[in-house]
């Protein structure tokens, strides 16, 4: 079999994947060094596939009369991405409902529209939503081209202060330094009434009636689990009191 002549290559087309098409180590890359001037076309196939699923997704859209936004896809390496998704997926929710509901001959469309009817999955997505904006609001500080090491300790602080204001009694917190408060002491707890939630779960909680109260319950005392290992996993990754 004679070798191929890259000069003679004009087109390379592949399933959609990483391995094939990615920007670093796949064969297109591998393909490129070789011929630069080569056009790569996906499979047509899966490009027609996503391109009905979108027109799908935009009629539910318009008859939920919600805003056509892109889907926005959290990666874990992309700290700031999961506070974007939570925001889409609670401000689509009820198109997504919709469109998955439309789904029913596929189990992994039943899977997601299982989920996206469980009101638990909306009140805990809700949680997640707002208290992400902690991290984002720490994240951001250091997402800078510009020295800012030196504000390192202060923002710290701050986080654990943020964090802790949400489930620690706000007296302890006034008369208390951060560091100096034993915030696994359940004593000092707030109730679950006065526990924050954000604004949209809190209201969720009041108006679904289909959560039980023993599910309620269950969700105080799962946020209030989430602050404290927040609260303790900062600590541990950060030096705190130290201004050196």
């Amino acid at each position: 079999m004679a070798l191929l002549e890259w000069s003679n290559c004009i087109g390379f087309s592949s399933d959609n994947c990483n391995v094939m098409i990615g920007k670093n180590n796949s064969v297109l890359s591998r393909v490129k060094a070789q011929a630069p001037h080569i056009y790569s076309v996906g499979c047509p196939s899966h490009l027609v596939n996503i391109s009905k699923r979108r027109e799908d997704l935009k009629q539910f859209q318009d008859f939920c009369n919600i805003a056509q936004r892109r889907v926005q896809k959290h990666c874990p390496t992309c700290w700031l991405s999961l506070g974007k998704g939570l925001h889409y997926l609670l401000n689509q929710w009820p198109a997504l409902s919709s469109y998955f509901e439309s789904c029913s001959d596929n189990q992994k469309s039943c899977d997601i529209q299982r989920r996206l009817t469980d009101p638990n999955m909306k009140l805990y997505a809700s949680f997640l939503h707002n208290v992400t904006q902690c991290f984002d609001k720490f994240n951001l500080i250091f997402q800078n081209k510009a020295p800012v090491l030196f504000r390192l300790n202060h923002s710290v602080e701050e986080l654990l202060h943020d964090l802790a204001s949400r489930f620690i009694m706000p007296k302890l917190l006034i008369e208390n330094n951060i560091n100096d408060i034993d915030v696994s002491d359940p004593e000092i707890h707030c109730s679950d009434e006065n526990l924050f939630v954000g604004f949209l779960t809190r209201r969720h909680l009041t108006t679904e009636e289909t959560i039980s109260s023993h599910k309620a319950k269950q969700f105080y005392k799962d946020a209030r689990a989430f602050y404290l290992r927040s609260f303790m996993k900062v600590k541990e990754k950060f030096p705190t009191g130290d201004l050196v």
